[in-house]
């Protein structure tokens, strides 16, 4: 264990360097240019996208995969979510650009990161012993990395909704990594990430009062935790393309 603990210090290093590079450093220089709401957030999330990219080409050296593997299951899923989310859409006109971009631009560099580099980062780490225990932890620690990097919000929100936003995507983050480690591709991450964060900035929803604290922290929590199990079943490592594709493991 005592070889792992440097590895994954790194990776908590990331994820702090982010939130400072992201509060400190890219959000204050970009202020000063006084941009409108859309050029600063796409700047903002490209230089949080060049953060990762060159993080990874110096420290990391992680393969990034891409490659789709497509079946009629996943075609028809994703189907009805776009059709879902353009019913959405129809009463929210006015919102959508700005909804869109921020979907997009938000999903890329933080799959990048989180499932790209820190989650492959994991279990490389483990991969003399590459267990579905240790790939279970492995998703449970770049979570928690992701969901601690949500601290940011603070700049902008309360500290309560803050802490809900961080244990939201805590479980977001499960999900994430069980479709990254199921399909093999961080084409499906970003594609859920994306639609999760274009509803939520479609509709704008805040929470008022104590029940709507609980049912928004703890519906959407419970649900993505399900969703993640329903995504990684059958639980063996055979069924988990990431693992096969990295070659992270010599046998079954």
């Amino acid at each position: 264990m005592k070889n792992r603990i440097l590895p994954i210090t790194k990776l908590f290093l990331l994820a702090i360097a982010l939130i400072i590079f992201d509060l400190l450093i890219s959000g204050p220089i970009l202020r000063q240019l006084n941009l409108d709401k859309v050029l600063y957030l796409s700047l903002f999330k490209t230089t949080e996208l060049a953060f990762g990219i060159i993080a990874n080409l110096l420290f990391f050296h992680q393969r990034i995969y891409w490659k789709l593997n497509i079946g009629k299951k996943t075609i028809s899923i994703a189907s009805i979510i776009i059709l879902i989310l353009m019913l959405l859409s129809v009463s929210h006109s006015q919102r959508i650009p700005l909804s869109l971009l921020n979907g997009i631009l938000a999903a890329i560099p933080e799959e990048y990161i989180f499932r790209g580099i820190v989650l492959t980062s994991l279990l490389t780490i483990f991969k003399d012993k590459l267990t579905t225990k240790n790939v279970l932890f492995c998703m449970i620690i770049a979570s928690f990395l992701f969901s601690i990097c949500h601290l940011e919000n603070l700049r902008t929100h309360s500290l309560t909704l803050t802490l809900i936003q961080v244990i939201q995507s805590f479980g977001m983050g499960l999900m994430f990594c069980s479709l990254y480690v199921r399909k093999g591709s961080l084409a499906f991450p970003i594609f859920i990430h994306f639609t999760i964060d274009y509803s939520i900035s479609l509709f704008n929803s805040t929470a008022n009062n104590p029940i709507d604290l609980i049912i928004g922290l703890v519906l959407p929590l419970t649900t993505y935790v399900v969703l993640a199990i329903i995504v990684l079943r059958p639980f063996h490592l055979s069924n988990w393309n990431l693992i096969n594709k990295n070659t992270l493991i010599s046998e079954l």
